[in-house]
């Protein structure tokens, strides 16, 4: 039950956005400076977010704690493949 008033509320609190941004823009079409203004610092806010979502990986979560055997292996694959597959098992010949 509480996680549908969450979602409520986080469908108005973006309604009430949406509605800020067309008034906003409604104004700078009038000619409005304060409003060309808001209006910049929303879009430059906007991206902002959205830069700082594409680095940590395209709106993925941020990763989970792991322990120091998960992230001692995790390293070992990651310094394998920077050889260029040099490493890698498999049959090799001389």
């Amino acid at each position: 039950h509480y996680s549908e008033q969450l979602e409520d509320a986080e469908s108005h609190v973006e309604r009430y956005k949406l509605t800020r941004v067309l008034q906003l823009s409604r104004m700078a079409e009038e000619g409005s400076l304060g409003a060309i203004r808001e209006l910049r610092s929303l879009v430059e806010d906007a991206e902002l977010s959205a830069l700082a979502r594409q680095k940590r990986g395209d709106g993925e979560t941020k990763d989970e704690p792991i322990g120091k055997k998960e992230a001692a292996q995790r390293a070992a694959k990651d310094a394998v493949r920077g050889w260029g597959g040099l490493l890698e098992p498999g049959e090799y010949t001389n």
